[in-house]
């Protein structure tokens, strides 16, 4: 602490050392805040993170404002939890939401974050917003491919032989819920 003013530090890092300088001498929170203009809560993190840390935990990180409420090991533990699906969660979809995220955060790591903030967090951690693609629930891949290779050939031949060939489809209402967009 001697030797603050010899160090070439970055005017945040003299600031939160000058602080806890402050500190030491005896000042309160509330006092260090209002003669370095910050508020008191900055003053509690510089010393919290000082006590645990040292010199090191105050000075300068290269990033401004708060720092984030998950570490980087819950944000990997996060990342994975994603990565398995929502189903291995317990969803009953493999949707991801905002608000599903959410409730994830706060019941595994006991960290409350807004909706809007997921959505920001989910970007750092190298998610996209994506829309779904609609994939109907009684699709059978078997029988589709089934009738590519078995039935497709025929129709085909009999075109060239000069059958017209007439497509039919039925439409039906869905009452799925069919969401716009996911976490992918």
């Amino acid at each position: 602490m001697k030797n603050i003013e010899r160090t070439k530090l970055k005017g945040l890092e003299k600031r939160r050392l000058k602080g806890i300088q402050l500190l030491k001498q005896g000042h309160t929170c509330y006092r260090v805040g209002k003669e370095l203009g910050v508020s008191k809560q900055s003053v509690m993190r510089w010393r919290e993170r000082y006590e645990e840390e040292g010199i090191e935990g105050v000075k300068w990180n290269g990033q401004r404002g708060r720092p984030s409420k998950l570490t980087k090991s819950q944000k990997k533990a996060l990342k994975r939890i994603i990565l398995k699906g929502a189903t291995s969660y317990g969803y009953p979809n493999e949707l991801w939401t905002t608000f599903r995220i959410t409730e994830i955060i706060r019941k595994e790591f006991k960290v409350k974050f807004h909706q809007d903030y997921v959505g920001i967090l989910l970007h750092q951690l190298g998610f996209s917003y994506q829309k779904p693609k609609r994939i109907a629930l009684e699709r059978d891949e078997k029988a589709i491919q089934s009738w590519k290779t078995e039935r497709w050939p025929d129709i085909k031949k009999a075109q060239k032989e000069g059958f017209e060939v007439i497509f039919l489809d039925e439409s039906g209402i869905s009452q799925n819920p069919y969401p716009a967009k996911t976490w992918d």
